[in-house]
Protein backbone atom coordinates (compact mmCIF):
# COMPACT_ATOMS: atom_id res chain seq x y z
CA UNK A 1 0.00 0.00 0.00
CA UNK A 2 0.70 3.60 -0.50
CA UNK A 3 0.31 6.02 1.35
CA UNK A 4 -0.82 9.23 -0.13
CA UNK A 5 -1.44 12.81 1.89
CA UNK A 6 -3.19 12.23 5.58
CA UNK A 7 -3.65 8.96 6.30
CA UNK A 8 -4.49 8.03 2.38
CA UNK A 9 -4.21 4.73 1.40
CA UNK A 10 -4.07 3.17 -2.25
CA UNK A 11 -3.42 -0.03 -2.85
CA UNK A 12 -0.25 0.35 -5.53
CA UNK A 13 -1.85 -2.41 -8.52
CA UNK A 14 -5.31 0.02 -8.50
CA UNK A 15 -2.84 3.15 -9.39
CA UNK A 16 -2.79 2.47 -13.27
CA UNK A 17 -6.51 1.95 -13.40
CA UNK A 18 -7.30 5.12 -10.94
CA UNK A 19 -4.65 6.87 -13.68
CA UNK A 20 -6.77 5.57 -16.94
CA UNK A 21 -10.26 6.60 -15.22
CA UNK A 22 -9.26 10.10 -14.72
CA UNK A 23 -7.34 10.57 -17.66
CA UNK A 24 -9.63 11.54 -21.31
CA UNK A 25 -8.28 13.19 -24.00
CA UNK A 26 -10.17 16.56 -25.43
CA UNK A 27 -12.31 16.35 -28.47
CA UNK A 28 -9.27 18.43 -29.92
CA UNK A 29 -6.69 15.90 -29.35
CA UNK A 30 -6.28 12.79 -31.74
CA UNK A 31 -7.64 9.38 -30.60
CA UNK A 32 -5.90 6.54 -31.12
CA UNK A 33 -7.09 4.72 -34.00
CA UNK A 34 -4.97 1.22 -36.01
CA UNK A 35 -2.68 2.38 -38.23
CA UNK A 36 -1.69 -0.42 -39.68
CA UNK A 37 -1.48 -4.66 -39.26
CA UNK A 38 -0.55 -4.69 -35.45
CA UNK A 39 0.01 -1.04 -35.02
CA UNK A 40 -2.24 1.38 -33.01
CA UNK A 41 -1.20 5.06 -32.86
CA UNK A 42 -2.36 8.81 -33.58
CA UNK A 43 -2.49 9.64 -37.01
CA UNK A 44 -0.76 12.62 -37.05
CA UNK A 45 2.75 12.52 -38.11
CA UNK A 46 5.74 13.71 -35.70
CA UNK A 47 8.88 15.55 -36.69
CA UNK A 48 10.77 16.58 -34.03
CA UNK A 49 14.33 15.16 -34.46
CA UNK A 50 14.48 14.46 -30.56
CA UNK A 51 13.59 10.91 -29.88
CA UNK A 52 15.86 10.28 -33.38
CA UNK A 53 19.27 11.83 -32.25
CA UNK A 54 18.37 10.48 -28.13
CA UNK A 55 18.29 6.67 -29.77
CA UNK A 56 19.67 6.81 -32.94
CA UNK A 57 23.03 8.65 -32.53
CA UNK A 58 24.62 7.28 -35.30
CA UNK A 59 22.30 9.47 -37.18
CA UNK A 60 23.01 12.61 -35.54
CA UNK A 61 23.81 14.73 -39.16
CA UNK A 62 19.64 14.35 -39.95
CA UNK A 63 18.24 17.05 -41.25
CA UNK A 64 14.58 16.20 -41.01
CA UNK A 65 12.61 12.91 -39.83
CA UNK A 66 8.81 12.32 -40.29
CA UNK A 67 7.41 9.52 -38.12
CA UNK A 68 4.53 7.73 -37.05
CA UNK A 69 4.13 5.72 -33.50
CA UNK A 70 2.56 4.17 -30.97
CA UNK A 71 1.93 0.51 -29.43
CA UNK A 72 1.31 -3.12 -31.22
CA UNK A 73 -2.02 -4.03 -31.03
CA UNK A 74 -5.50 -5.20 -33.09
CA UNK A 75 -7.45 -2.63 -31.41
CA UNK A 76 -7.60 0.49 -29.80
CA UNK A 77 -8.50 -0.86 -26.50
CA UNK A 78 -5.58 -2.91 -26.59
CA UNK A 79 -4.28 0.76 -24.65
CA UNK A 80 -6.19 -0.11 -21.37
CA UNK A 81 -4.72 -3.62 -20.64
CA UNK A 82 -1.88 -3.06 -17.96
CA UNK A 83 1.07 -3.84 -17.97
CA UNK A 84 4.06 -2.47 -20.17
CA UNK A 85 3.16 -2.60 -23.75
CA UNK A 86 5.62 -2.84 -26.98
CA UNK A 87 6.11 0.38 -28.97
CA UNK A 88 6.55 0.90 -32.35
CA UNK A 89 8.05 3.83 -34.51
CA UNK A 90 8.47 4.06 -38.64
CA UNK A 91 10.21 7.22 -39.52
CA UNK A 92 11.59 8.25 -42.93
CA UNK A 93 14.73 10.10 -42.11
CA UNK A 94 16.39 12.82 -44.30
CA UNK A 95 20.40 12.84 -44.35
CA UNK A 96 22.94 15.21 -46.01
CA UNK A 97 23.88 14.77 -49.45
CA UNK A 98 26.40 11.85 -49.26
CA UNK A 99 25.63 10.48 -46.21
CA UNK A 100 23.38 7.73 -47.30
CA UNK A 101 26.13 6.56 -49.56
CA UNK A 102 28.61 6.72 -46.87
CA UNK A 103 25.81 4.48 -44.73
CA UNK A 104 25.82 2.00 -47.08
CA UNK A 105 29.86 1.64 -47.39
CA UNK A 106 30.17 1.82 -43.66
CA UNK A 107 27.24 -1.19 -42.93
CA UNK A 108 28.39 -3.20 -46.23
CA UNK A 109 24.92 -3.04 -47.49
CA UNK A 110 23.54 -4.87 -50.38
CA UNK A 111 20.16 -3.88 -52.40
CA UNK A 112 17.20 -4.61 -50.49
CA UNK A 113 15.11 -7.58 -51.75
CA UNK A 114 12.05 -6.64 -49.47
CA UNK A 115 10.19 -3.08 -49.37
CA UNK A 116 10.17 -0.86 -46.06
CA UNK A 117 6.85 -2.68 -44.07
CA UNK A 118 5.50 1.34 -42.52
CA UNK A 119 2.11 2.49 -41.95
CA UNK A 120 -0.07 3.43 -45.12
CA UNK A 121 0.32 7.18 -43.33
CA UNK A 122 3.81 7.48 -43.96
CA UNK A 123 4.05 5.43 -47.49
CA UNK A 124 3.89 9.41 -49.21
CA UNK A 125 6.91 9.97 -48.01
CA UNK A 126 8.95 7.00 -48.85
CA UNK A 127 12.00 7.65 -51.12
CA UNK A 128 11.71 6.39 -54.67
CA UNK A 129 15.46 5.35 -55.26
CA UNK A 130 16.56 1.74 -54.63
CA UNK A 131 17.41 0.07 -51.01
CA UNK A 132 20.03 -1.08 -49.63
CA UNK A 133 20.02 -3.16 -46.41
CA UNK A 134 21.89 -5.63 -43.99
CA UNK A 135 21.71 -7.43 -40.56
CA UNK A 136 24.40 -5.17 -39.17
CA UNK A 137 22.73 -1.65 -40.12
CA UNK A 138 19.76 -2.94 -38.75
CA UNK A 139 21.49 -3.86 -35.24
CA UNK A 140 23.86 -1.17 -35.31
CA UNK A 141 21.99 2.07 -36.26
CA UNK A 142 20.22 2.73 -32.95
CA UNK A 143 20.48 2.06 -29.41
CA UNK A 144 21.09 -1.89 -28.66
CA UNK A 145 17.58 -2.64 -26.84
CA UNK A 146 15.70 -1.57 -30.15
CA UNK A 147 14.73 -3.95 -32.60
CA UNK A 148 15.59 -2.08 -36.18
CA UNK A 149 14.76 -2.94 -39.43
CA UNK A 150 16.52 -0.18 -41.93
CA UNK A 151 16.06 0.72 -45.44
CA UNK A 152 18.78 2.81 -46.94
CA UNK A 153 18.49 5.36 -50.24
CA UNK A 154 21.49 6.41 -51.73
CA UNK A 155 19.69 8.26 -54.13
CA UNK A 156 17.12 10.29 -51.76
CA UNK A 157 19.84 10.50 -48.93
CA UNK A 158 16.89 9.05 -46.90
CA UNK A 159 16.83 6.14 -44.28
CA UNK A 160 13.88 4.40 -43.08
CA UNK A 161 13.16 2.78 -39.82
CA UNK A 162 10.68 0.53 -38.62
CA UNK A 163 11.73 0.48 -34.80
CA UNK A 164 10.25 -1.84 -32.07
CA UNK A 165 10.86 -1.28 -27.77
CA UNK A 166 9.38 -3.27 -25.68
Amino acid sequence: MVTIGRGSRLVWPLVPLLALAGCSATPDEPQPEVLGEGKVGVPEAMTSLEWLLDECPKLADATAVTYYGGYLGDQVDDRLAIGPHDLWRDLVVTLPEGSAAALVHRYGMEAATTEPDVVSLLKPELPLGQFFTSEEFDSGICAPYLWVEGWVSVEDDQVVLTVFDS
